[in-house]
């Protein structure tokens, strides 16, 4: 089918407890979206102590049950006491959801054996990832696949996209490291095999325009020559990063755009195999570069407060790769795509905690067909011709 034009949002990190959903209303309000892709973390597990300071402009935000989540009825509840938002609900009814879940869906840092805030003494870490499953698939827009707990999938928007959803968190994930050297240990596993060599194929077989990976944590190196800053990343398990970037190489896969959540902060990056190696990667080209990675903030979940500008201009010189950071704003994300190229755009909102708030755009970069390379543009993508009429 021929296809010219798709805009999707992309959000994550939804925390009732923390904030209003201002960015929910925002995207209500867009009459131009095509889907909204939700990256995880649409729910929170933990009771966040349940306190006062939950209260925003006289609207109790306080988490129900007041306690972390550890039953299928827990994990109800609190899936319905997010459902009760209007901001959410109007979202859902004007716009579809493509959605995977993260952590905080079942519990903090969680992979597939087990959780970094799971105790077994509470109860098997199986029952509790199960009954978060259910939870999550009686609540969500999301089919139920062949096999219980598989959420990687693949949709098409005709010929201009092919759009592949991970998950990165509970089907193959081998437990966090903390050292790099535990990170390069080569039998450590991401996805899982299956899941890998079904995305590999994927990725091969696609031909459409556009390769979208939607996924959960930041692909792209973060970190200097010593060492990653977060093993909970793709940074953790540094062989299924090589097994995706070999493939790309060697199957020379073009016009592939990795969309990530998790972090709570907005990046741009190149992908690259190593780039830290001026050999392998320039910087102002993008020569070396296999694909890009745009990084959406969160919906209310908390930023990093209190950087300077020095700190963060320091961050970006010691990661070539990393063409833009914020870190401070909570916004969505909007990918638009043509044939020609792919534009991400943010946006920031100034408050959560407050009924009034302002949204304010933030950076913006293209990404031509054929070349793997961030370019600062000059001017939004153009609204589109033909948005289709809200709901009812």
């Amino acid at each position: 089918l021929k296809t010219d034009h798709v805009r999707l949002a992309v959000v994550s990190c939804s925390n009732y407890a923390l904030g209003l959903f201002h960015v929910y209303k925002q995207l209500a309000a867009r009459q131009d979206l095509d889907a909204v892709i939700h990256l995880g973390d649409y729910i929170y597990e933990a009771s966040h102590a349940h306190r006062s300071g939950n209260t925003y402009d006289g609207i109790d935000r306080r988490h129900v049950p007041s306690r972390d989540l550890r039953s299928l009825g827990q994990y109800r509840i609190r899936h319905a006491q997010y459902r009760t938002d209007p901001d959410l609900q109007e979202a859902h009814r004007q716009h579809p959801f493509i959605a995977v879940w993260d952590d905080h869906e079942s519990a903090n840092n969680s992979y597939e054996a087990g959780a970094k805030d799971h105790n077994e003494a509470w109860l098997a870490w199986a029952r509790r990832k199960a009954d978060a499953q259910r939870a999550y698939f009686e609540w969500m827009p999301i089919r139920e696949l062949e096999v219980f707990g598989r959420i990687w999938r693949a949709l098409s928007f005709g010929d201009l996209v092919d759009l592949v959803m991970l998950d990165t968190r509970l089907w193959g994930r081998d437990e966090q490291v903390t050292t790099k050297l535990g990170a390069q240990d080569q039998a450590r596993k991401l996805l899982g095999e299956d899941q890998r060599a079904w995305l590999l194929e994927t990725l091969k077989s696609s031909s459409a325009t556009w390769r979208l990976i939607g996924q959960q944590v930041m692909m792209g190196q973060l970190g200097t020559r010593v060492g990653p800053l977060n093993f909970d990343q793709w940074d953790g398990y540094a062989a299924s990063r090589r097994a995706l970037f070999d493939t790309l190489e060697q199957q020379e896969i073009k016009n592939v755009v990795v969309l990530t959540g998790d972090v709570h902060t907005s990046w741009a990056l190149e992908l690259v195999f190593d780039p830290y190696d001026t050999d392998q990667y320039d910087k102002e080209s993008g020569e070396g570069a296999l694909g890009v990675e745009f990084v959406t903030p969160s919906i209310t979940s908390p930023a990093l407060k209190g950087l300077s500008p020095a700190l963060i201009e320091r961050l970006l010189d010691q990661n070539p790769h990393i063409k833009y950071a914020e870190l401070t704003s909570r916004g969505y994300l909007i990918m638009d795509i043509t044939p020609e190229r792919v534009q991400g755009a943010w946006f920031h909102l100034d408050s959560v905690t407050t009924r009034a708030f302002k949204e304010t755009p933030g950076a913006r970069f293209d990404v031509l067909s054929g070349i793997a390379h961030l370019v600062p543009s000059t001017s939004l993508a153009a609204p589109r011709k033909d948005p289709p009429a809200p709901a009812p």
